[in-house]
């Protein structure tokens, strides 16, 4: 089992509302930077990326530690997200919607139809609003009901936690707009929010930037490249960008 907050990533966005009397200084930004890196040899925690919201903006952005055995990180390095890759996922999805482009009510199965559930009615039944709010009925993932997706119950009978409901969302979309998942993110929330270390699928020139998973006893893992976007997680981003999103 990994250490805690040691898999895939540490990444910390902090946000704070700063008071005039209480704001940040240069001062305690500079004792952070200080106690980081004492911090994470005393839990044994590889890597850390902080990004401080102040007053609205990012006043403190640094990354400590390795991203690999051998490596330093760097501003750039890319920590993988996992599941707050969801409400940016979410974000996409909305920013479509504010536009009239889909529709948080629409039938899902009219772009997208899994498989697995193509022969019961209640896919019928799954829209979007359903996917955001986790009331799809599925599992978390599929291979909690025997690498089958199917419903455990109705679609918006009740709530249950759920990344193929993310996953569903997302292969909609395509089938909807003819396109990557990722690309559709870039035009509505990458580029205009100038998010530029950021990615739900593996990218040219990533292979170096990278942060690697870290198991107890120093055992390194390589970082995996993830191919094709399933919104649930496998966003790569830095604390910055993540930051910005916020």
């Amino acid at each position: 089992m990994q250490k805690t907050f040691s898999l895939f990533i540490t990444l910390l966005s902090i946000s704070i509302v700063a008071q005039n009397e209480n704001r940040l200084t240069d001062t305690i930004y500079g004792k952070l930077s200080k106690e980081i890196p004492v911090w994470l040899k005393k839990y044994d925690i590889p890597a850390v990326s902080v990004a401080i919201i102040d007053n609205g903006a990012i006043a403190y952005n640094r990354t400590f530690g390795l991203q690999s055995p051998e490596k330093a990180t760097t501003d750039e390095t890319l920590f993988l997200s996992a599941s707050i890759a969801k409400p940016m996922t979410a974000e996409v999805f909305l920013r479509l919607a504010s536009i009239g482009k889909v529709n948080l009510d629409e039938p899902m199965a009219n772009h997208w139809l899994d498989p697995d559930i193509a022969d019961d009615p209640r896919a019928e039944l799954l829209t979007p609003r359903y996917v955001l709010t986790h009331q799809t009925g599925f599992k978390n993932w599929r291979r909690m009901t025997n690498d089958k997706l199917r419903f455990e119950r109705d679609p918006g009978l009740e709530m249950g936690y759920s990344g193929e409901g993310f996953l569903y969302l997302v292969r909609f979309l395509e089938g909807k707009f003819g396109k990557p998942f990722n690309k559709l993110a870039e035009e509505v929330l990458f580029v205009p929010e100038q998010m530029k270390n950021v990615s739900y699928v593996y990218q040219t020139g990533f292979e170096d930037r990278m942060a690697w998973p870290y198991f107890p006893d120093s055992n390194w893992r390589e970082a995996r490249k993830v191919e094709t976007a399933f919104g649930a997680g496998g966003l790569r981003i830095t604390a910055e960008d993540y930051a910005k999103f916020i």
